[in-house]
């Protein structure tokens, strides 16, 4: 992958097409946002990312504010899936990322308003399905992560997650969701928890 820094954007971006990662000038400070566009990168080369460019937030429900539902859940899987690499890589690395500011802090911080900072195991608690990245980010957190006592968490497969997404070759998350129940159907019902929390 070539970086190219810095970029005059307001946005970090991928493009899968030129294999380039480009970093506007204030990104250097948030490992997050850059690991997150690597995370692109890995998506693309692993077969679980399509081409599917758009604006998009942790919030929304994209199919709606695209107004084209396929669209709509591909960007929200391959926005999410993004940062659950990005997430999931700060974790494995911890110890060498101690005292870089953000890194591997179970949250996603914003590199254009470092006080705008999102929880992976809460998130915003939208319940707005497939078509909403932080659904799809804190669906995955809670997969990965012990549980810390909640009712609804009661898988913790740490980093075999990503394993299994990329095993998936999935495009978006229903497709993941065949995957799943077929390869682990000994996690079904604490899957299926999970997918009645998260909406």
């Amino acid at each position: 992958v070539r970086i190219m820094y810095p970029i005059n954007s307001e946005n970090c971006k991928y493009i899968p097409i030129a294999n380039d990662m480009k970093l506007r000038a204030d990104a250097y400070s948030d490992l997050g946002v850059v690991v997150h566009e690597y995370g692109h990168h890995v998506g693309h080369t692993l077969g679980v990312s399509s081409l599917t460019p758009g604006d998009h937030t942790w919030d929304n429900n994209l199919a709606d504010r695209l107004e084209n539902k396929s669209w709509g859940i591909k960007l929200a899987w391959n926005e999410g899936t993004a940062t659950v690499f990005s997430a999931l890589a700060q974790e494995y690395y911890a110890d060498k990322l101690y005292g870089i500011q953000y890194a591997a802090d179970a949250s996603y911080t914003s590199y254009r308003e470092k006080s705008s900072t999102i929880s992976y195991e809460t998130g915003y608690d939208t319940k707005k399905g497939e078509a909403c990245e932080g659904e799809i980010i804190t669906l995955f957190w809670d997969i990965y992560d012990s549980g810390n006592n909640e009712i609804h968490d009661t898988i913790s497969l740490g980093h075999e997650t990503f394993k299994i997404i990329a095993a998936s070759k999935a495009k978006t998350f229903s497709e993941f969701t065949e995957y799943f129940y077929a390869h682990y159907p000994q996690h079904r019902d604490a899957f299926n928890k999970l997918l009645t929390h998260h909406g």
